[in-house]
């Protein structure tokens, strides 16, 4: 399901989510297989976490990963020029060069 990768996911999509992590007890989804043309990205109020950020030569994205420290609340995106705070990441919605640190 690909849905989670699209830039917008639709309610219902993150009502399963909500209720899925519920029935986890989990806090979050993190998802890869759909390159993210805005690198490291969420949706679902941050319960869902596309990290796909097309590193292959075919897409040419840059390296970012996730980072959740054992806090379980800490969230960053680590870039090329250091740690972004998560919640900068919140709206994938906004242009691309607001994304790259």
């Amino acid at each position: 399901m690909r849905d989670y990768s699209n830039p917008r996911p639709d309610s219902r999509d993150c009502e399963l989510l909500n209720e899925t992590l519920r029935l986890l007890d989990a806090d979050r989804l993190v998802v890869g297989h759909t390159p993210q043309a805005l690198g490291v990205n969420c949706a679902c109020s941050q319960r869902v976490w596309r990290v796909d950020t097309g590193l292959s030569a075919a897409y040419g994205g840059l390296p970012e990963c996730l980072e959740i420290l054992d806090d379980g609340e800490s969230v960053y995106v680590l870039t090329k020029n250091g740690r972004v705070n998560a919640s900068a990441r919140a709206t994938p919605e906004r242009k691309q060069a607001a994304f790259r640190s």
